[in-house]
């Protein structure tokens, strides 16, 4: 699926300035915390990266759409602090930075259930790409769309 493709590109850009763990490869995470590549009870990883330079992990779970029903919204929430919980025990020390991503290039709505919502606009930005505009980025879309629609 689309959703599937977006994820892997988001973290392709990331690999040009930060250490990805989801680069090309499908990444869960145990109840006991560990990683494994493997999907049966555990949760998927979307989107994550270091940045060992200043201490930071980030972590995205990737929603090409924010229209959840509120049974969606909720189970949402928990992965990302489940995700981010497990992080934090895995990276001591670093900061762990778990957001909800989402594809649009800007948004008003800030958070979902108390996780913040990162928009395209400020996920540029965050991995050094922010000369990166509007318009260039309609166009990656498109393009990306194109590539993965065959």
């Amino acid at each position: 699926a689309f959703g599937k493709k977006f994820e892997n590109w988001v973290s392709v850009l990331a690999s040009e300035k930060y250490e990805v763990l989801t680069l090309d490869k499908d990444l869960y995470i145990t109840p006991k915390g560990e990683f494994v590549e493997k999907m049966k009870g555990n949760k998927d990883i979307d989107n994550l990266f270091i940045d060992h330079e200043n201490n930071f992990v980030y972590y995205n779970e990737v929603k090409c759409n924010l229209k959840l029903d509120s049974e969606k919204k909720i189970a949402t929430a928990e992965k990302v602090r489940y995700i981010e919980k497990h992080l934090k025990n895995i990276f001591p020390e670093y900061k762990i930075k778990a957001r909800i991503l989402n594809m649009a290039w800007e948004g008003k709505k800030r958070d979902i259930h108390g996780v913040p919502i990162l928009y395209m606009k400020d996920y540029f930005s965050l991995i050094g790409l922010d000369k990166i505009t509007e318009d260039e980025y309609n166009q990656m879309g498109k393009e990306l769309g194109k590539v993965y629609g065959r």
